[in-house]
């Protein structure tokens, strides 16, 4: 379907929606071209890796009304040219039901009104929740995404084999490599005037490592982006070794009180596990009271979720129901400031087949040039290795963490995964893997001292960031037996004494 024929289209379906009796119609219409390059190592024919390619083609359009009792319902077809308008209509009508409870709070976005028209572009394109003004050009659309061919998507899939291969060193194997690659189309009309179009390029870069040797883990490493240069296929290959390598036996601190150092992936794993609390955004009174200081120092723990970041996997002009979109504090210094609604441009539609959902664009924990200064702290722009020139940075005596689970519940646990302990002179002094921590949320999130300048994004069920983050605080460290009773504290051999962990 070409597009003045999808504009002919669009106009007679809200035509026959309102004939028919909606009160408000929306037209929602997307398409999606692409392709998917697979790489699998283990199945060598040749002496090569095989490659298997594959087309991807979709299209549909999407109705929703409001019917004359207020109720919202939608339907949908594909390809968006199939069948009557008149029929989708009645369908649309005839799927209308009350608002689900969540959307007295503006949670659903199922009966999110209509957006009225407004300007997308002339330069500025909206402002911020602080006043400023975002930016119209989004870069959201990368031409190389599209054209492409399959020995460039190759190339950067063979990249990141290549960077798990020489991390794994043969403890882990990378089972399978997947690069998606697609073009998009997204049109939104509707009864009350707005009009609105963009296009946008995405691509899904996925390495999945099975174990080699005993004690190594089967992983899934992921990275979302808008252009193929921001996926970083090298540092994607890095991190999902890292997380299959077998643990060391970790030994004692060489200090008795030092700083968690999380790299951005563990800082990301940390977001995840708050998504449920940052998310809530205060409808509930409950969840953790943390002290936002601990001494002179403030909690450094903010998180925004901006849908009009540059380049931004979840970046739109409007949103999934034509409101301008905009950046969204959800938590600053560490204590719930915002959430996300129906009415801030915060809905979001995966698919035409999906209602409209209030959720996150691009979630992210803020670094430190936008908290508001560069820390003097030893704790710099950035911690550890940087990858883009491979600058080191004496972070001082510190539990450095490039892996680690965040388990939630009424004590929430920290499991290192992969880390290192470091000296005063900031040498390293020894494995720290599988070395945990048990106690409230409160003591980590008042113990967020530092972020560092080295935002990155990762891939995990959808696109988070996160810089390095300096917890202080969280002790004492001990290594987790198979029953509580078998756990081992970690203390300096100078010490005796065993000592208790917080919370258990």
């Amino acid at each position: 379907m070409n597009e003045t024929e999808g504009d002919d289209l669009v106009e007679a379906l809200l035509r026959e929606a309102r004939l028919s009796g909606a009160v408000e119609a929306e037209v929602y219409r997307k398409s999606a071209r692409g392709r998917r390059v697979a790489l699998e190592p283990a199945l060598l024919a040749a002496g090569r890796p095989r490659l298997t390619v594959s087309v991807s083609e979709e299209e549909g359009i999407t109705l929703r009304v409001k019917d004359a009792r207020g109720r919202w319902g939608f339907a949908w077809r594909s390809p968006a040219g199939r069948g009557d308008p008149r029929s989708l209509a009645a369908e649309a009508l005839a799927a209308c039901r009350p608002a689900p409870p969540a959307d007295l709070l503006g949670g659903s976005g199922w009966s999110a009104a209509c957006a009225l028209p407004h300007d997308q572009g002339g330069g500025v394109a909206g402002r911020a929740q602080d006043g400023s003004a975002l930016p119209s050009n989004l870069e959201i659309d990368d031409p190389e995404v599209t054209g492409a061919g399959v020995d460039r998507l190759a190339d950067i899939l063979a990249e990141g084999c290549e960077a798990a291969r020489s991390i794994a060193a043969g403890a882990a194997e990378v089972d399978r490599s997947l690069l998606s690659a697609a073009g998009t189309s997204v049109t939104l009309a509707n009864s009350l005037g707005f009009r609105g179009t963009y296009r946008k390029s995405l691509a899904l870069l996925s390495i999945a490592m099975v174990p080699a040797a005993a004690g190594a883990r089967a992983v899934l490493e992921e990275r979302s982006a808008c252009r193929l240069r921001d996926l970083g296929a090298r540092e994607c290959g890095r991190e999902a070794a890292l997380r299959a390598l077998p643990a060391r036996p970790a030994v004692p601190p060489p200090h008795d009180d030092l700083p968690l150092i999380l790299g951005p992936r563990a800082a990301a794993s940390l977001l995840v596990s708050l998504l449920p609390w940052i998310l809530d955004g205060g409808r509930e009174q409950g969840g953790p009271h943390h002290r936002t200081e601990r001494g002179s120092q403030p909690c450094r723990l903010s998180v925004v979720d901006d849908a009009r970041l540059p380049a931004g996997f979840g970046s739109a002009p409007f949103d999934g129901v034509g409101r301008p979109t905009r950046r969204t504090t959800l938590v600053a210094g560490g204590t719930r400031a915002g959430r996300l609604s129906s009415l801030g441009g915060n809905v979001v539609r995966p698919s035409f087949r999906d209602a409209p959902a209030v959720g996150p664009a691009n979630l992210h924990i803020l670094p430190a040039s936008e908290v508001g200064e560069l820390l003097a702290d030893p704790l710099v722009d950035p911690i550890g290795e940087r990858l883009a020139d491979q600058v080191r940075v004496d972070a001082g005596p510190c539990l450095r963490v490039t892996a680690a689970r965040f388990i939630p519940g009424p004590a929430w646990r920290v499991r290192v995964l992969k880390g290192e302990w470091h000296r005063e002179d900031g040498t390293p002094a020894g494995a720290a893997d599988g070395v945990a921590w048990k106690g409230p949320l409160e003591a980590i999130l008042g113990g967020i001292t530092a972020a560092g300048s080295d935002l990155r994004f990762v891939h995990l069920g959808l696109p988070l960031g996160a810089p390095s983050l300096r917890i202080e605080g969280l002790r004492p460290w001990y290594v987790e037996g198979t029953r509580a009773r078998d756990s081992v504290f970690l203390k300096r051999p100078a010490r005796a004494g065993p000592a208790e962990p917080t919370g258990s």
